[in-house]
Protein backbone atom coordinates (compact mmCIF):
# COMPACT_ATOMS: atom_id res chain seq x y z
CA UNK A 1 0.00 0.00 0.00
CA UNK A 2 1.58 3.35 -0.82
CA UNK A 3 2.61 6.25 1.61
CA UNK A 4 -0.87 7.85 0.06
CA UNK A 5 -3.32 5.50 0.72
CA UNK A 6 -2.31 5.06 4.28
CA UNK A 7 -2.49 8.62 5.09
CA UNK A 8 -5.41 9.16 3.06
CA UNK A 9 -7.02 6.16 5.90
CA UNK A 10 -5.81 7.47 8.67
CA UNK A 11 -6.99 10.78 8.05
CA UNK A 12 -10.48 9.13 6.73
CA UNK A 13 -10.57 7.14 10.64
CA UNK A 14 -9.48 10.32 12.63
CA UNK A 15 -12.80 12.24 11.10
CA UNK A 16 -16.05 12.75 12.90
CA UNK A 17 -19.04 10.77 11.99
CA UNK A 18 -21.89 12.37 9.61
CA UNK A 19 -24.73 13.72 11.39
CA UNK A 20 -27.48 11.26 10.85
CA UNK A 21 -29.93 14.20 8.82
CA UNK A 22 -26.98 13.66 6.08
CA UNK A 23 -26.46 9.99 5.97
CA UNK A 24 -28.53 7.82 3.85
CA UNK A 25 -31.12 8.07 0.97
CA UNK A 26 -32.54 11.56 2.81
CA UNK A 27 -29.34 13.12 1.13
CA UNK A 28 -29.79 11.28 -2.37
CA UNK A 29 -33.95 12.06 -2.18
CA UNK A 30 -32.89 16.24 -2.51
CA UNK A 31 -32.19 15.74 -6.89
CA UNK A 32 -34.95 13.55 -8.12
CA UNK A 33 -37.18 15.70 -6.39
CA UNK A 34 -35.98 18.71 -7.65
CA UNK A 35 -36.14 17.09 -11.03
CA UNK A 36 -40.38 16.20 -10.16
CA UNK A 37 -40.67 19.69 -9.24
CA UNK A 38 -39.59 21.01 -12.71
CA UNK A 39 -40.95 18.60 -14.77
CA UNK A 40 -44.19 19.31 -12.79
CA UNK A 41 -44.15 22.87 -13.21
CA UNK A 42 -43.14 22.37 -16.91
CA UNK A 43 -45.92 20.52 -17.55
CA UNK A 44 -47.96 22.96 -15.85
CA UNK A 45 -47.38 25.50 -18.50
CA UNK A 46 -47.22 23.50 -21.72
CA UNK A 47 -51.25 22.50 -20.39
CA UNK A 48 -52.07 26.26 -19.59
CA UNK A 49 -50.30 26.99 -22.82
CA UNK A 50 -52.37 24.56 -24.61
CA UNK A 51 -55.79 26.06 -23.00
CA UNK A 52 -55.19 29.76 -23.44
CA UNK A 53 -52.71 30.32 -26.41
CA UNK A 54 -53.64 33.97 -26.79
CA UNK A 55 -51.43 34.82 -23.31
CA UNK A 56 -48.16 33.35 -24.66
Amino acid sequence: MSSFLRSAAARSSSLPPMPARWTGCEAAMIEPLFGLLVALALGVYLVVTLLRPERF
